[in-house]
């Protein structure tokens, strides 16, 4: 089999959109919960968790991505509203929302999923719940601040972006945290 790589597919934010992020992270810290922070540099909005990738994979699903931006034409993604999943009562990952885009978001995914089944992935057994992670929960300290400052910002509104490309996001996992660097982009260039 040979060497693998655990990577996904992602859109990534922009800086600004990034920057929008770390003010949401700084309104929440203020309860004191116990919550693992994902460092805005890390941020991305899942389209497909691949896993362990052969360097065979990884070129077919390239190629794949390659033909699936071909023919999508880049759209706007607007982010905001904060929440937990999977629910109040058990919360383990705090997230932020997107608020427009959802419907180009899904077919994109749907259509990624597909070429990852081709090229010897597992299909996606979730609904496609499009978001950003801002952090994940370590245990429920905190949690009922946490939850008072979620509902006072529901609407918080984290930016939006034009969604021009997509990328097939090597991951490597430490004790010090994940490192992520992209090892193809695929640019959206289908014209309405």
């Amino acid at each position: 089999m040979g060497e693998t790589k655990r990577t996904f597919v992602a859109v990534e934010p922009t800086a600004a959109v990034r920057a929008r992020f770390d003010e949401a992270q700084r309104l929440l810290r203020r309860a004191g919960a116990d919550v693992r922070w994902v460092k805005s540099s890390h941020a991305h909005l899942t389209l497909k968790f691949l896993g362990e990738s052969t360097s065979r994979q990884i070129g077919e699903i390239s190629a794949a991505l390659d033909k699936i931006a071909a023919g999508t034409e880049p759209f706007e993604v607007a982010f905001g509203g904060l929440g937990v999943f999977p629910d109040q009562r058990r919360p383990r990952v705090l997230w932020v929302g997107i608020t427009s885009g959802v419907e180009q978001l899904k077919p994109l995914a749907a259509a990624i999923d597909a070429r990852a089944v081709q090229a010897g992935f597992e299909s996606e057994r979730r609904t496609f719940s499009p978001h950003i992670t801002l952090g994940r929960f370590r245990s429920p300290q905190g949690w009922p601040e946490l939850s008072k400052l979620l509902a006072a910002n529901a609407s918080f509104d984290a930016g939006r972006m034009r969604a021009a490309e997509v990328s097939l996001i090597h991951s490597i996992l430490s004790p010090q945290g994940p490192t992520y660097s992209a090892l193809h982009v695929a640019r959206f260039s289908a014209k309405g």
